[in-house]
């Protein structure tokens, strides 16, 4: 675990901790607790320490930054993963140690049976994705494929920005699901496909400190709803 990812890890889990102090604000609440985990897709055979942490304080003075848990995926199982009890661990089921065309199969049909149309789309697109990136080389992702209608794995927006962006855009496309979520709180909705889209394309271009910016600019609505709208020449 090298020192810039778990920058990354303390810059997002701020950014996160203050749209959820701004949103507790708002609602006169108290902000929910934060918990960063780290999913190693690939990587090393022996087994990852479970948590790592983003030091900003002296070493010789108590602990002040990040500490975040450490997920190698491809180091579990599958009924591993299963048992964490929710859907979204289940589309790392391809990069499982054990993971088959037998067991593969079964996890798609508790998904179909968990989740409403539109969230299955969602999570066998990402399975596709993710079943492509096995580096053991076990071809799972014909076997997601087979499962799926052509229609969720080629026009599924999770799986057709992926390829259009590729893969190593990994890092964008987790600043791009930290932006979104933290505009959503503040918009109090979901954001729909044309704004994801026109943020996206802020964030290219203008970067993630400038969009951060906006973002957290408790003093100009007009400023973070700006990243909602077609970014001009001269923005």
């Amino acid at each position: 675990m090298n020192e810039e990812i778990a920058f990354r890890v303390f810059e997002y889990h701020n950014l996160t901790a203050l749209a959820a102090a701004d949103e507790a604000r708002g609602s006169r609440g108290t902000p929910l607790p934060i918990e960063s985990v780290v999913i190693v897709l690939s990587g090393r055979e022996e087994p990852w320490p479970t948590h790592a942490a983003y030091r900003t304080s002296p070493a010789q003075a108590p602990f002040c930054g990040v500490r975040f848990r450490i997920e190698p995926v491809y180091q579990r199982t599958v009924a591993e993963l299963e048992g964490r009890g929710s859907p979204f661990w289940m589309i790392f089921a391809p990069l499982a140690v054990d993971a088959d065309a037998r067991n593969l199969e079964a996890v798609l049909e508790d998904l179909r049976a968990r989740t409403n149309e539109r969230d299955f789309a969602e999570l066998g697109a990402a399975m596709v994705a993710l079943a492509g990136a096995d580096k053991r080389q076990r071809r799972l992702a014909d076997v997601v494929h087979s499962c799926l209608s052509r229609e969720i794995v080629m026009q599924n927006r999770i799986y057709r920005e992926g390829k259009a962006m590729g893969i190593e855009e990994g890092v964008v496309q987790g600043q791009l699901a930290v932006f979104a979520r933290q505009v959503e709180r503040r918009l109090r909705r979901p954001l729909r496909t044309d704004e994801q889209e026109q943020l996206a394309e802020h964030l290219r271009v203008d970067g993630p400190d400038v969009v951060a910016d906006a973002i957290f600019d408790l003093e100009s609505r007009e400023l973070w709803r700006s990243l909602l709208a077609p970014r001009t020449p001269t923005q």
